[in-house]
């Protein structure tokens, strides 16, 4: 997506890109160290029955103190919100947004400003949103420093294994899931 909340699609060599739509909420200033956009999360979602891709994003919405998340059927040219989805818990923000086969979203999330400064928020962590879901479901972390030092990145490379990156930097380590993001341990690297 573009800064003004534009979709773009088109070859991978960089020919012929078009603007499909204006997404729903716009991201927001870039986030610092990680290089992505505060604001808006942006994924695919596993394809339809008809072979189309799904899209899904997920919204931070900073001064509500709220995140929506939208989900496209038509490669992006429509997105529905899906309205009965309740937030993340309140000082996480969102910062990477993946997806599994089946629509499940993982999203990694950093502690907002209320939860830095030692406030009473949730602060960072990875959430799990099943299809048809009406709730983010925390995931199992191995150590608790996922939760005060927040989440930059989470992938999946497989239904079952992922990556994320994140919590305290003085772990020199990744955290990986082995199954479907419910719960991620840390694996050390070595120096």
């Amino acid at each position: 997506s573009g800064p003004d909340g534009s979709l773009y699609a088109g070859t991978l060599n960089g020919l012929a890109w078009h603007k499909v739509t204006t997404l729903p909420c716009a991201p927001g200033r870039g986030n610092e160290g990680a290089g992505q956009p505060q604001a808006l999360q942006f994924t695919p979602d596993g394809t339809t029955s008809a072979g189309v891709t799904r899209l899904a994003i997920v919204c931070d919405q900073v001064a509500a103190g709220t995140t929506t998340v939208y989900q496209s059927t038509d490669n992006g040219d429509t997105w529905i919100q899906q309205a009965n989805v309740a937030s993340v818990p309140a000082g996480s923000l969102p910062a990477s947004l993946t997806a599994l086969p089946d629509g499940t979203l993982i999203l990694a999330t950093v502690p907002g400003a209320a939860a830095a400064s030692g406030g009473t928020a949730a602060g960072g962590g990875i959430y799990r949103l099943t299809p048809g879901a009406t709730q983010w479901r925390a995931a199992t972390l191995a150590d608790p420093s996922g939760k005060t030092d927040g989440f930059s990145y989470v992938g999946m490379t497989s239904d079952d294994q992922g990556v994320a990156l994140g919590g305290s930097q003085g772990l020199h380590a990744i955290w990986m899931t082995t199954d479907g993001g419910q719960t991620w341990q840390v694996r050390p690297i070595q120096k």
